[in-house]
């Protein structure tokens, strides 16, 4: 993870790992105390970064017509690249190759303008099938999700 800084390293550590890590939070809280882990849900209350909580935007995307190139949809991570394959191991380079392609980005907009105007039915299927579209059938997700996050913020306090 070159290019990165020793406190990014940490906080990106803890933070890939939230989920289905085993914790020994005495060593945590001891060596990594300056980290801001109960933030993070790794101490306490679990809680999304502000960037996140604080404003999550239009629920429902209205896709725009337009002419999107497969290449606009992700943005794929090179930064591994030469490393990757400099290696012999071809078994062990795919292992890395997929485990890097986690770190790319979509681009969820243009991914929905491609979808709704471009899009051949199997992409649409495939697209659908793997999580890059949600579709709002009788619109329950813009009819009934902020009902749904506040009955799960309530239910999470008591």
């Amino acid at each position: 993870m070159d290019g990165y800084s020793l406190e990014e390293k940490r906080a990106f550590a803890i933070k890939d790992n939230i989920a289905d890590g085993e914790w020994d939070k005495e060593l945590l809280g001891n060596k990594w105390s300056d980290l801001p882990l109960d933030d993070w849900g790794l101490l306490g209350q679990w809680k999304l970064d502000d960037k996140y909580s604080q404003n999550i935007g239009k629920v429902v995307y209205e896709p725009n017509k337009s002419n999107h190139k497969a290449s606009d949809l992700y943005q794929a991570e090179h930064k591994f690249d030469e490393e990757i394959n400099n290696l012999k191991n071809e078994e062990i380079k795919h292992l890395l190759k997929a485990r890097v392609s986690y770190f790319g980005n979509f681009d969820f907009a243009k991914i929905a303008d491609y979808y709704a105007y471009q899009a051949t039915p199997e992409e649409q299927r495939l697209f659908e099938k793997l999580g890059l579209v949600l579709l709002d059938k009788d619109k329950l997700i813009e009819n009934g999700f902020s009902k749904i996050m506040s009955y799960l913020d309530k239910d999470h306090e008591e």
